[in-house]
């Protein structure tokens, strides 16, 4: 079996990799990053490298099909939001060469609307700090309209005399409270197999390094009833704030495997597998969340490891 994985100079697609070579160390990975080889620690932990240009390019997705063609590659993971939206957009013409599993155009366009997105959570009961009526004396962050995980949001101590593009940007209530990360993995119709919650415990440079698996029901619930209506394939995680009282607040979904959701596939030792069985559409035998193998509880910490690439003189 050959996979190729995307951006593999970030943390998440080394987790990835990991994880692969975990599950079969038999399997042939190709790895394609922005950067030239040895300038990413990822381009020497796969089997075959290939530089590509950015997912916004417009030769992106004809490199990317290439190298999927050229490789006989059984299954394409893309790793960030960008390749995610571009593959999505030609996805009929990649999943006639490979499996890959992405959401629809339809999906993304709503999960990347921000204030739309928040108005889906409300109808489906899901709560969601506040966007309208604002105390004007009280904390608030700024939010665009479209982003792509939490980018560009600002936080102000007020919102008296703020002063924002209402056509590109919206205020919303902050909410004190701590950070939550549900880590879910779906069938490949978009219907949860693991819902893991996970808190964080530590962040450094806005990247958590310690966090600790949580059996929390109401968040699994929240989580639940919004993908039975947001229907994304594979993985995704879904960030919630819960404040000082204990109630869960809505902040967005990801499409995608976050760049700590390695913790909740440590947890959970078969959730990996599970994702292979999803993604060479084998029979899933237990459609069931959070199957009894997750190490609830359990703390979860990050370190970083160097690796030398030595050019040739």
């Amino acid at each position: 079996m050959k996979i190729a994985v995307s951006s593999v100079g970030t943390a998440t697609s080394v987790g990835v990799i990991h994880n692969i070579r975990k599950y079969d160390p038999a399997i042939a990975i190709i790895g394609m990053d922005i950067n030239p080889y040895g300038y990413t620690a990822g381009s020497q932990l796969v089997d075959r490298y290939y530089q590509v240009p950015l997912a916004t390019d417009r030769m992106y997705i004809a490199v990317i099909k290439d190298i999927i063609e050229r490789n006989a590659i059984d299954l394409f993971i893309p790793i960030n939001d960008v390749e995610i939206a571009a593959t999505s957009e030609k996805l009929s013409s990649i999943s006639q060469l490979c499996r890959v599993l992405v959401p629809t155009v339809e999906v993304l366009n709503l999960i990347q609307h921000k204030y739309n997105m928040n108005q889906r959570a409300i109808d489906l009961g899901l709560r969601v700090p506040e966007m309208e009526q604002l105390d004007p004396d009280k904390k608030c962050i700024v939010r665009d309209y479209y982003g792509v995980g939490s980018k560009g949001i600002q936080i102000y101590e007020s919102s008296r005399s703020l002063r924002i593009d209402s056509s590109k940007q919206f205020l919303q209530k902050y909410i004190e409270g701590v950070e939550y990360t549900v880590d879910v993995l779906s069938t490949d119709t978009g219907t949860p197999i693991y819902i893991i919650p996970r808190k964080r415990l530590e962040v450094k440079s806005g990247v958590a390094t310690k966090v600790e698996i949580q059996n929390d029901p109401e968040l699994i619930a929240d989580t639940a009833k919004l993908l039975e209506h947001i229907k994304i394939p594979g993985f995704c995680n879904v960030q919630f704030i819960k404040d000082r009282k204990g109630v869960n607040w809505f902040i967005e979904i990801n499409p995608r495997i976050g760049g700590c959701s390695n913790s909740s596939l440590l947890a959970a030792p078969q959730m990996f597998p599970t994702f292979m069985k999803v993604a060479e559409k084998e029979p899933i035998t237990t459609e069931i969340i959070n199957p009894s193998e997750v190490k609830w509880g359990a703390i979860v910490t990050r370190y970083y490891e160097d690796i030398l690439y030595a050019k040739s003189n």
